[in-house]
């Protein structure tokens, strides 16, 4: 499919949730794996790699649908008195029929742009949400940089990762004793 390895290039519309878009405490693995989806979505449509491969990346996120996969039996939350929180949950969302589903992911197809992001939910008309996800991560670098660097600096000893890094201990302290470089460190993380 990629232009720069030979292919045509084309689309690719990946189906995220309403729930990477809102945080819910009743839904918290589904909304961390819809919102991997629609980051993901939305980076590899991005430029450089929309010009280079020629494929359009569209995420489109659903609101609560109904099919058969609102049920507690194939959607669970993170324990059973999340679940049952999730149980009444259900009975108060509105359920759009998969006929509007269907007409958001056509109309992102033909209207979207490579890294857009569409909303399609409550049988209205699907809109593109782009602008409000763009506003909402602008300032992520430097967030997660620094949720890294604390990460790092606090939950991880540096023992684990001794044998990437003894050269750097100038203090004649034995290896692990000491806080690892990070402008050292993350760059092994792209190994």
């Amino acid at each position: 499919m990629r232009k720069d390895k030979g292919g045509r290039g084309g689309t690719v519309i990946n189906i995220s949730s309403i729930a990477a878009l809102k945080q819910t405490p009743v839904l918290p693995i589904h909304s961390a794996g819809k919102s991997a989806v629609l980051q993901f979505s939305n980076c590899i449509g991005m430029e450089p790699h929309y010009s280079r491969t020629g494929v359009r990346v569209i995420a489109v996120c659903f609101g609560a649908t109904a099919t058969t996969l609102l049920s507690r039996q194939k959607f669970g939350g993170l324990d059973e008195a999340t679940d049952a929180e999730l149980e009444k949950h259900f009975e108060n969302f509105y359920h759009q029929r998969p006929e509007s589903a269907v007409a958001g992911v056509l109309q992102a197809f033909k209207e979207g742009t490579s890294g857009s992001t569409w909303l399609a939910a409550n049988d209205k008309a699907p809109e593109e949400v782009t602008g409000n996800v763009k506003k909402h991560t602008k300032s992520c670098p430097g967030v997660f940089y620094r949720m890294i660097k604390k990460l790092f600096l606090t939950q991880f000893s540096a023992s684990a990762f001794d044998s990437d890094f003894d050269s750097n201990n100038d203090s004649g302290s034995s290896p692990g004793s000491h806080k690892p470089n990070l402008k050292f460190r993350l760059p092994l993380w792209n190994r």
